[in-house]
Parts: structure tokens; C-alpha cells; sequence
């Protein structure tokens, strides 16, 4: 083989191991690699490659052209390894998570069948994989590409320890030397009346006195937003976006008139559709949930007012103008909607884009007391949150709070930074938009009831349209309502609340406890019973 094909063919495995080592440079140092029996091939040839690689920089180290001779088998092993290695679509920083999932798919086999393990790949990977077999192919080879760097190092390929912690710690310190107070620096102005009282102020009624016995628990994890439904189902997401606003004291220290406030959720809850699942009602829940992390949850000790802001207008939008269907069906169908987007996110996209039509509407504008740089990082934070509500990216924001939370320094995590503000609301978010099986089993045996008819609808429209029924879509051939919860509880729900749960400052234990009750309930179902001895 010539001696240039040579270099070149070297210079391009290089390359290689140089992109594959950039892109694991983004997994926080204490995030530790994990493998699995389905590797054995893989690391068979990525060990070939390694003593290959090894073999060419020792005859060049003794050699004193500085060549080495490679034979076009050696080549050809050398650039298939690393060629199929480098995976820019699944970031490496995902792999714990989704490796744990797998290791769950294996440790609970009476709860993920085929059926279930199909139901999250679909809906829950990073990668749209079209099969479970390529799903695990995506798993091993974000692992392969930080082993293969680490054998040819021979060392920790993770940024080191002192450059990373070194990193942080000037993060936390310009982001503590930012104050946190009234926007314009004056005395915080106090109202005489909730955003909600002269809205109220005619009605004692029978409905009213319900509503307000309802919303007197507004920052528990016992709130029920479905009795508040009973009365006011038109106005619930109203009633509650308003009632944490005041219970946060937002609209006093951002100055928010009541008025605004008010129209704001006007316009917000008429452009919900009426689904029977992703409705107003639903954000009503998952805004209640959000402000319950940040009250008696003790997120808010971590999160600027700006943050909390944020918080509860993105958890207020996070689903607005929702069709019904999934980002998966308008994409399979080529709708506008996916295509207006690229075909990525499209529904999250549109989220942000109505939410943001509406804040132009003056007489809506909640935003309109902050200065430009202040809204720029609102609006920001706002996007980010509900993009990260794309089950899609479930992996990709859990990984990181862990991985952040892996490597924070002990004494220092107060996690002021902006970037560490924005990844602790969206994983809360998240858990908020997931957070039906973490309540009483009454309530949320209602909204499993209402999703599943969402569900189905969108497979007859897929059956009617000559596609693919979705996983969990099908109402001829369901996923049984045990294996489907289980398997929901222990893949995605369970893990994202743990996680959040582990945040300094941050009590989350009833949430844990009543998900284990709710648990073990669809457990017992799936546990056959003892023979009978006769």
C-alpha cells in the first residue's frame, strides 16, 4: 500500500477519534461508562482497531521516517470501527440513562414485553428508531465511541477534574454576583386585592365557596385540579394561573396588572382545543404541579424570581393549541404542521410561536415590565422548557441533572447559574407534564382514561390512513393497562422524579412514596396468583 494512502488513511481514523472524543468531552467527569452482554461483538472489533492504532504509533515511535507500514485489511477494520462509532444523532451524555433503561427492560420482564419496550423507544428515545434491535445498537455505540477513546488514551477521556470544577466554580461565581431583587431596584409594591378577588367579588355562591376551599390548598401535592373542573371547567386554568401568581408573589414584584394577568389567561385557555387529554385542564395540572416544586417542593430556594416567572407561563403554554395527535403522526403524515417546523418538534415549536403571538397582544403582555435584556432570558427560558417537553429529549435533560448533580461540588450547589436554573426547570417540567401516576390512584386512573382515548383516536386515524398504528395507539390489540403503567412508571416517571428529588433543597419524598403505592398497585395485577393446593 502506498506510503501516502497510508498517512491518509491514519490521518482519517484520527480525525475520528478526535470528533468522537470532542463530542464525549461534553459528559461531566463522575458520569461512568456501563456495558452490557449485546457488546461482545462490538468490542471485539473495537479492540482490533485499538492494537492496530497502537501497533502503527509504536513502529512509528522506533522508526526513524516516523512511518509505519498498514496493510489494507489493518485500513479497512480501522475506518469501518470508527465510521460506525461516531454517532452525532444520540449525545453521549444520554447513555447513562437510556443504559439504565435497558438494564430495567432486563431486571422487570414480566412488565416490559415487546409491546411496552415499544411503547417507550417510540415515544421516549432520543433516536426514532425504527426497531428495539437499532435502539440497542444506538445505546452501544455511545459507549463504544468513550471506551474506544479511553483504551487508545489510556486514560479518563471525561474533561479533567480541575478544568471541570474549575469551570463550575466561575459559573457560580459570576452568576451569585447578579442580585436578586424588584427588577427597576424600588420598594416591591404591594396590591390591595388577589389578581382573582374583584373577579370574584360578586359570586358567594355554592361554586364559589368550593373554588376557594379548592384553591386554599394551591401549593400542595393534594391540590385536585379535577374538583375545581366540576365548577369552573371553562376557567380552571384561568383560576389556577392566576392564584400561583399571586401565591408566588410574581405579579406583585414584577408589578403585573391584575387586567393583564387576567387576559392573558383568557386568551392562553381559549386557544386550548378541547382534547380529551392535552386541554386547558391538563395545564392547569401540570402549572399547579410546577408551582408546587418551587413552594412546598423547596425548588423555588434554587430558582430566581425571573426563573419562576418563566416557570409557570411555559408550564401555562407548555401544551397550547395541542391537536390531539403526536409530533410522530403529523411527521409520518407530512402535514404543515411538520413542515412549517422541519420536521422537528413541530408540535413544541408551535407551543412557543401561539404563546408568544399571544404576549404581542398589548393588553396581554405580561412581560411588558421587564427591560429588554430581561425578557430576552424570560422568552429563553420559556422556549427551552416547553421544547424540552418532547419526550424525545426525556434522555437528554435527565442525564444532564444527573450528571450535574454527579459532579457539583458538595458545598457549592446552589445552582444560581443561569444554565443550572434553565436544566432544573426543564427536568421540572417535565416531571410535571408525566406526573399522573405520582397522584392518588383516583385521580390519576382519570387521566390514564383520557390519554388512552387520545391514544386510540390517533390510531384510527392511522388505521384509516393506511399507517403504522402507533405503539399504544391500538385499541384492537392494547398494551394491557397494568404493563403499560408499570412499565411507564418504572422506564420514565419514577426515574425523572428521583432524579429531581436528589436536587439540594428539594423534598419530593410523598411524591416518591405515593408513586410506589401506585406501583406496587399495578404490580399486584401482573404478579400471578399462588397455585392452589388441592
Amino acid at each position: 500500500m502506498p506510503l501516502s494512502k497510508q498517512r491518509e488513511a491514519l490521518k482519517e481514523a484520527a480525525r475520528l477519534l478526535r470528533d468522537s472524543r470532542a463530542k464525549a468531552q461534553d459528559v461531566p467527569p463522575d458520569v461512568k461508562s456501563s456495558s452490557s452482554d449485546d457488546d461482545d461483538d462490538d468490542t471485539a472489533s473495537l479492540v482490533t482497531a485499538v492494537k492496530i492504532l497502537k501497533k502503527c504509533h509504536a513502529e512509528c515511535a522506533e522508526s526513524a521516517t516516523s512511518t509505519a507500514v498498514v496493510t489494507l485489511d489493518d485500513i479497512d477494520t480501522l475506518l469501518t470501527v470508527f465510521i460506525e462509532l461516531v454517532d452525532p444523532d444520540t449525545p453521549v451524555y444520554t447513555r447513562a440513562v437510556e443504559r439504565n433503561l435497558m438494564r430495567k427492560f432486563s431486571s422487570h420482564k414480566h412488565v416490559f414485553d415487546d409491546k411496552v419496550q415499544g411503547f417507550i423507544h417510540q415515544n421516549y428515545s432520543s433516536k426514532n428508531e425504527e426497531s428495539k434491535d437499532n435502539f440497542r445498537t444506538a445505546l452501544r455505540r455511545t459507549s463504544l465511541v468513550q471506551r474506544c477513546v479511553k483504551a487508545f488514551k489510556g486514560s479518563r477521556l471525561a474533561t479533567p477534574d480541575s478544568v471541570y470544577a474549575a469551570s463550575r466554580r466561575r459559573q457560580r461565581s459570576n452568576a451569585r454576583s447578579e442580585k436578586r431583587h424588584s427588577l427597576d431596584g424600588s420598594p416591591e409594591r404591594s396590591y390591595p386585592i388577589g389578581t382573582l378577588e374583584a373577579y370574584w367579588a360578586a359570586d358567594q355562591t355554592a361554586s364559589f365557596l368550593l373554588v376557594k376551599k379548592e384553591l386554599s390548598k394551591i401549593s400542595t401535592w393534594s391540590f385536585n385540579v379535577l374538583e375545581l373542573s366540576k365548577v369552573q371547567s371553562a376557567d380552571a386554568l384561568l383560576i389556577v394561573g392566576c392564584t400561583c401568581f399571586d401565591a408566588e408573589g410574581l405579579t406583585r414584584h414584577f408589578h403585573i396588572p391584575a387586567p393583564v394577568l387576567r387576559a392573558f389567561y383568557f386568551g392562553v385557555q381559549a386557544k386550548y382545543l378541547p382534547n380529551p387529554y392535552h386541554n386547558a385542564e391538563h395545564a392547569a395540572d401540570v402549572t399547579q404541579c410546577v408551582h408546587h416544586f418551587l413552594t412546598l417542593g423547596g425548588l423555588g430556594t434554587q430558582i430566581s424570581m425571573r426563573g419562576k416567572l418563566a416557570a409557570l407561563i411555559a408550564a401555562s403554554v407548555h401544551d397550547i393549541g395541542h391537536t390531539g395527535f403526536s409530533n410522530n403522526f403529523h411527521i409520518a403524515t407530512n402535514d404543515a404542521l411538520a413542515i412549517r417546523y422541519a420536521f422537528r418538534s413541530p408540535l413544541e415549536n408551535m407551543h412557543c410561536a401561539v404563546a408568544f403571538e399571544l404576549l404581542q397582544q398589548k393588553e396581554c403582555d405580561i412581560l411588558a415590565t421587564l427591560n429588554d435584556l430581561e425578557k430576552i432570558e424570560v422568552r429563553g427560558l420559556i422556549i427551552d422548557m416547553i421544547l424540552a417537553t418532547d419526550n424525545k429529549n426525556h434522555a437528554i435533560h435527565l442525564g444532564r441533572l444527573d450528571g450535574l448533580l454527579q459532579s457539583a461540588d458538595e458545598d457549592q450547589t446552589d445552582f444560581s447559574s443561569l444554565d443550572d436554573q434553565k436544566l432544573l426547570l426543564q427536568v421540572a417540567l417535565h416531571a410535571a407534564d408525566v406526573c399522573n401516576p405520582v397522584k392518588p390512584m383516583d385521580i390519576y386512573a382519570v387521566w390514564t382514561s383520557r390519554v388512552m382515548e387520545e391514544f386510540y383516536a390517533q390510531g384510527d386515524n392511522e388505521r384509516e390512513l393506511g399507517l403504522p398504528v402507533s405503539f399504544g395507539c391500538d385499541r384492537v390489540n392494547p398494551i394491557p393497562e397494568a404493563k403499560m403503567q408499570a412499565g411507564f412508571i418504572i422506564g420514565i416517571v419514577r426515574p425523572v422524579f428521583e432524579t429531581l428529588a436528589k436536587v439540594p433543597k428539594v423534598s419530593l419524598k410523598h411524591c416518591l412514596d405515593q408513586v410506589e403505592r401506585n406501583l406496587a398497585h399495578w404490580q399486584d395485577q401482573l404478579t400471578p396468583p399462588p397455585p392452589v393446593v388441592t
